[in-house]
């Protein structure tokens, strides 16, 4: 068990090291949520109980690769939507 999270902590600093704070937190947020969801429906279709063990990995490297893509463009679009409601509210 600690063998995992010391490797799933070396791969967050690594992600940390090349693309910053603010991305990181959207890899992690981003890789949580898809993780989340697609993991709820394969457990629902699959008929297995909460038991059973997902692999984390894949929902990082996607949300990796989405950040490279459009991370940032998002980031900023969403930063736009804040200060604008921000700003009206």
């Amino acid at each position: 068990m600690m063998k995992c999270l010391k490797k799933l902590y070396l791969k967050l600093v690594v992600l940390g090291f090349l693309f910053g704070l603010q991305g990181i937190f959207f890899i992690l947020i981003l890789s949580s949520l898809s993780g989340a969801i697609l993991g709820s429906i394969m457990l629902w279709r699959n008929k297995k109980n909460f038991k059973t063990q997902l692999p984390f990995g894949p929902y990082i490297i996607a949300a990796t690769f989405i950040y490279i893509f459009i991370g940032p463009q998002m980031i900023e679009q969403v930063e736009a939507m804040a200060m604008h409601y921000l700003m009206n509210y």
